[in-house]
């Protein structure tokens, strides 16, 4: 029998009755799902759950008494006025539904089911079914009159589709368990609905949301990746759900942005905008197997009445020397530039900004003959669109390069990021636009580009730092340094970091040497400076070939820092990992000018502190 609020959160697996249909194809991605990629739009099999009767649906077969026991063993405190719940799908994790669902202290009579469409089926963007739901704590009826007021705002019926939705099955029993009377509104969400789309659906539902209405929003975080990866792109998803930022919500790694994205719409006309965090985990934790190479995270939490709680806080992921001419143009010619980022697709979501250092420009004029000499480099602009659909957003251009085509070139190349939707700063001869000021959720953060190269007093640089300052939250310089493949930073490199930092920077993140330079604390500010090669054709030596992808998480207190070593060599780019990955953060920690806690840090490849 349902037991309403006296439970315990348990550590679950999933039962062996389950185990036991692995030969089945659906069960055999359930079981699954949390260790692969999203599936791909393919017809599933129909024997996860078929249909009882006309009418009817058969939610997932979970075992009663595991559902029992995990509410049984639940610790979250039930709140009196929960408006949405935030809980994950993949049953590795039930216990975490267990725990989200005991929160909800009021007892809904309608919930609003949101789910992914993982297989894309069904035509239209929203797709419900006007079916009850059959479990083992009985019978869930559909808010038929609910689901025909929303269908004038684009919800489509369709319940061919639900007996393979597990994102929808796998919650059911779960509902039913918790709120046998309420009525259900699932809606399966397809990654092609646009903003407006999301806009109308999320007002209606607002529109007809009472006290007593609470929307669960079932989605899964940060996939196929490692721990580290994706407790980095975590700290996105986090931030997007407490501020309610539904543009930040849309790059968050999640398997249906989508679905987060119609939650916090709807959320925020509701004035339901308080966000608490219930559970953090990924299924590294649960099997307790710390170097899982696939991993999925589960983000579960509760929203409220009241304002938006989240901080200011920057999510960036940092990257070096970016040269898409020569022999990188042969390849990508022969391979697509999308070669080089789909090894590993998910790595480049969850993060509001991804910067690099553009060694060149994107222009009209033609390419200069193939030659390991020519130093003259342009770039396809068509490529933008690629590197736009990897979540690339900011370029820095104050570097030796962005002059090859004079200033024709340079103008083009600013213009052309720019109807990319995209974001450039900083000039090679450090005479204008040198910096530039990104906001998201709240917050300002304010990029300054520096040609080291050139002959221009540091004071120039650093009158701009002390200028934008008052208007940031966050505030980065990128110069462009020091002596090329020295694997040490310069006294001058040194020098101007310091004074970067003195005149407001909270953070430098250098470029040039094409190399990976040591890192630096300095007034409780990191300076990293150089991030190597990240896409070159600089193939002769070992360290050419290696670069340092940097994740930053930043608020007004904290600062975090994930440090991801790739090689580049044969025109890919592979992420070390094992030994090699081991020794070089090794390397960079004994020549980095940090305490022993913080060489510690380096060679575990997350660097965090407090200030």
């Amino acid at each position: 029998m349902p037991n309403q609020k006296n439970r315990k959160l348990p550590f679950w697996f999933i039962p062996a009755a389950i185990a036991s249909l692995v030969a089945s194809v659906a069960v055999a991605f359930i079981l699954t799902e949390t260790f692969k990629p999203s599936p791909t739009p393919t017809q599933p099999s129909t024997t996860q759950t078929g249909t009882n009767a006309p009418g009817t649906h058969m939610a997932y077969p979970l075992d009663a008494k595991d559902i029992e026991r995990q509410f049984n063993q639940a610790t979250s405190q039930p709140r009196p006025d929960v408006r949405a719940v935030i809980l994950n799908h993949h049953l590795l994790a039930g216990s975490l539904i267990a725990n989200t669902l005991h929160a909800v202290g009021n007892i809904p009579k309608t919930i609003i089911l949101i789910s992914p469409n993982h297989f894309e089926l069904g035509a239209g963007n929203f797709i419900t079914s006007d079916y009850d739901w059959s479990t083992d704590f009985g019978t869930l009826h559909a808010n038929t009159q609910l689901i025909a007021t929303l269908a004038d705002a684009g919800l489509i019926i369709d319940p061919s589709i639900f007996p393979h939705e597990h994102g929808v099955a796998n919650i059911v029993p779960y509902i039913a368990h918790e709120f046998p009377h309420a009525t259900l509104v699932p809606i399966a969400v397809r990654t092609g609905a646009s903003d407006t789309a999301i806009q109308t659906l999320a007002g209606a539902i607002a529109a007809n949301a009472t006290a007593d209405t609470l929307i669960v929003t079932s989605v899964d975080f940060s996939h196929t990746l490692t721990s580290p990866e994706a407790n980095f792109h975590d700290t996105q998803a986090l931030t997007a759900l407490a501020s309610l930022d539904v543009a930040s919500a849309k790059r968050a790694d999640v398997d249906s942005p989508n679905a987060l994205a119609l939650t916090l719409t709807a959320l925020k006309l509701i004035g339901a905008k308080h966000f608490m965090l219930i559970d953090h985990s990924n299924a590294a934790k649960i099997t307790q197997k710390p170097n899982m190479q696939d991993v999925t995270s589960y983000i579960t939490g509760i929203f409220e009445p009241g304002d938006a709680t989240a901080e200011p806080s920057l999510h960036m992921l940092a990257l070096g020397d970016t040269m898409l001419d020569r022999y990188v143009k042969k390849h990508i010619e022969s391979n697509g530039l999308d070669s080089y980022f789909d090894s590993r697709p998910r790595f480049w979501l969850g993060t509001d900004i991804t910067l690099a250092n553009l060694e060149g420009c994107f222009t009209d004029f033609a390419p200069r003959a193939l030659d390991p000499n020519n130093l003259m480099f342009t770039f396809n602009p068509e490529l933008l669109s690629t590197l736009r659909a990897y979540q690339f957003t900011t370029f820095n251009l104050a570097n030796n390069h962005t002059l090859n085509f004079g200033d024709t070139g340079l103008s083009q190349c600013r213009q052309y990021i720019k109807d990319s939707g995209l974001t450039a700063y900083g000039d090679p001869k450090n005479r204008e636009k040198l910096s530039t000021i990104t906001d998201m959720h709240d917050t300002r953060v304010g990029f300054v580009g520096y040609n080291a190269l050139e002959a221009t007093p540091l004071s120039d640089i650093t009158n701009e730092i002390a200028r934008i300052r008052p208007d940031v939250d966050f505030l980065i310089v990128t110069p462009h340094w020091g002596n090329e493949y020295h694997t040490s930073e310069s006294a001058s490199q040194v020098k101007a970091a310091h004074a970067f930092i003195d005149a407001g920077a909270d953070l430098v993140l250098g470029t040039h040497p094409h190399v990976i330079q040591p890192i630096e604390m300095y007034k409780d500010k990191m300076i990293f400076y150089s991030l190597g090669n990240f896409i070159f054709d600089q193939m002769f030596s070992e360290d050419t070939r290696t670069g340092l992808g940097v994740g930053v998480a930043l608020t007004s207190h904290t600062a975090d820092f994930w440090l991801f070593p790739f090689s580049n060599a044969d025109f890919t780019l592979t992420f070390l990992n094992g030994e090699k990955h081991d020794m070089l953060l090794a390397e960079l920690a004994q020549k980095s000018e940090v305490s022993d806690e913080l060489q510690s840090q380096i060679k575990e490849g997350h660097i965090i502190y407090s200030y």
